[in-house]
């Protein structure tokens, strides 16, 4: 997997949430609803206003080398440190113990772990030592067969992502490329 270029500096991302829910009418008008999805999925809008063309070539063949469009996946790094409640980090599967948080430079004082909404503690926090030096966190003893594993943090949300299969640039007279924003959409694996 890549790190989209860290080089280049976007400007605030926009955040976009979505759930799924099925949503059925009964003949007293009352709805029932039913959640789809444990967490939402974001789509997020990187705009980038005005970049030379040396910064567009590393977007395009990042998007076109790398990514291959929507083929692969990469994790992109915020470009602030926040505070984020209960992200998603993957399921247990009895035997694993090592995740890879989707955290840039955390502070293990600021994370803390839960197994199926429960606060786990027993565990070692490593900044940088997982994929495109993202944290990871070590469990004492392997989450269970499909616990769902999250994450409170403050750092740098380093989220899982792709683009869409279509994206393009505009030209000015000063080889300045005007893009507003880059549309990437959260995604699981």
């Amino acid at each position: 997997m890549s790190l989209f270029p860290t080089t280049l500096t976007p400007g605030m991302p926009i955040i976009n949430t979505m759930w799924s829910t099925n949503i059925s009418t009964l003949k007293s008008g009352k709805e029932n609803r039913t959640q789809n999805w444990v967490f939402p999925v974001r789509i997020i809008r990187v705009p980038f206003p005005n970049i030379s063309l040396s910064e567009a070539k590393q977007i395009i063949n990042f998007y076109n080398n790398d990514c291959k469009g929507a083929r692969y996946s990469f994790h992109f790094k915020f470009p602030v440190s926040e505070n984020y409640t209960k992200e998603f980090v993957g399921q247990g599967d009895a035997a694993s113990k090592t995740f890879t948080l989707p955290i840039t430079s955390g502070v293990d004082g600021t994370t803390t772990m839960y197994v199926d909404d429960v606060e786990d503690s027993a565990r070692t926090f490593s900044s940088g030592t997982g994929t495109d030096s993202r944290d990871q966190i070590t469990f004492t003893s392997a989450p269970s067969l499909a616990a769902v594993i999250t994450v409170s943090f403050t750092g740098y949300w380093t989220p899982t992502l792709r683009f869409s299969d279509s994206m393009a640039f505009r030209y000015n007279l000063y080889d300045i490329l005007s893009h507003e924003e880059i549309v990437l959409k959260e995604i699981r694996e």
